[in-house]
Parts: structure tokens; sequence; C-alpha cells
């Protein structure tokens, strides 16, 4: 038992000097980790001052990442050690004075620049509600650009398109239940209720359409001969 203790300390012994050996003896260094910083950076759209005081959170496939942050006077907030992947969204709640907004789609890579989000000040009849979201196909997944958004609510019936991405974003409501109706050539509608409040974002769940099948007629003629 005692030969086997021995031999098991002399063997681990030898392959750590071997190892110290091959690293020129310097431990490796320690791996960073994977996630980056991202910054976001709040302006007023006409005067391009910073907004202070404004809560911006940050979404991505409609689940928050990390925690929500309040703009200093700079009108920037960095979220922290975030995994590097597409579709991540900020969005911008609580400004005083401002309507509500959300940013483009955010592709976070190492070393990448501060993300720039524009507020609209708010006029007469306008509320800071907001309503975002996202549109794909329900079998291939892919996002369905210049798609038609209908939206009517309180006092308001309008419709916005879905972008290159499939996304789409709905400023300047009051509080309220607005009926959004999705709509586009070879998709079945759809419709979903989203209530509003008041200075805060209303992050739709992505809407997944399903292409219409096209029912084709065939028709046989008899012909007969005189």
């Amino acid at each position: 038992m005692q030969k086997t203790k021995l031999f098991n300390f002399l063997f681990s012994f030898m392959m750590l000097s071997f190892f110290l050996l091959s690293c020129n003896g310097k431990l490796p260094p320690t791996q960073a980790k994977d996630g980056v910083d991202v910054k976001v950076n709040v302006l007023d759209k006409k005067s391009q001052q910073p907004v202070s005081q404004a809560i911006v959170s940050l979404k991505k496939d409609d689940a928050v990442v990390g925690t929500a942050q309040q703009t200093d006077t700079t009108g920037i907030v960095t979220f922290k050690n975030i995994t590097p992947a597409d579709g991540y969204i900020a969005f911008v709640d609580n400004a005083t004075g401002f309507k509500s907004a959300a940013s483009s789609e955010i592709k976070v890579v190492a070393g990448a620049d501060a993300t720039t989000v524009l507020l609209d000040r708010i006029s007469n009849g306008d509320g800071s509600g907001l309503i975002a979201g996202s549109v794909k196909d329900r079998a291939s997944k892919q996002s369905i650009s210049n798609l038609m958004i209908t939206y009517s609510g309180p006092k308001i019936n309008k419709s916005v398109l879905t972008d290159e991405n499939g996304s789409f974003v709905i400023e300047g409501l009051v509080t309220g239940n607005y009926v959004l109706t999705f709509a586009k050539s070879g998709y079945a509608r759809i419709q979903k209720i989203v209530p509003v409040k008041d200075g805060q974002s209303s992050s739709v769940e992505t809407i997944f359409l399903t292409k219409q099948l096209i029912k084709s007629l065939s028709i046989n003629y008899s012909i007969k001969r005189l």
C-alpha cells in the first residue's frame, strides 16, 4: 500500500516537472472570460445631447439580459460580461419628456463601438409608451422583412413595416390596450393584444407566421367533336 502511494506521488511529480519544462517554467495564462462589455449611449435626437436618468435594459430573444441601469450625465451605461451573439436590443424608458425607444439589433463582439439610441421628445397628444418585437417564418425561423403591422388603440390606427431583421418598433403610445395585426402576402394573418403603460416598453415575444398553402384547382375540359 505504501509503495503504491509512493509510486503515485513520484509519477505525479514527474508529470508536473515535464509540464513546467514544456512551458519554460511558466504556467499558462488564465483564460479570459467569454463575456464582453456592451455600451449604450442615449442622446436627445434633436440636440444630440446626452439624456440622463433614463432607464436602459438589454434583451435578447425576449429575455432580459443583466440588470437595468440608469444613465448618468454622460448618457452612457455599460452592461458587463455579455455573451457575444447577434440579436440583442437595448430599450430606453422613463426618460422625462421623451418617448420610450429601442435600439436597432445589436451584434455583441469584442471591441465594438457604443450603440447610440436617439430619443424623440413628447409632443402634444403623444404618449411615452412603446411596443417592440420581431417576426419570423415558423418553419424556417428566418426573419420576415417588409411585413405590415397595423396597430389600433386609444385614438390611433396606424401601421409600420418590419425592417431587414424582421424587427419593429412602435413609439409614442399612451396607456391602453393595442390590437396588432400581422399581415403579409403568402402568410396566415394573426392578431395580438398588447397592453401598454406610459413611459414603459412592452416587448412582444417573437411572432411566428405560418405560410398559407395555395391550393391549385385542376379543371378538366371535355371536348366533344361535332
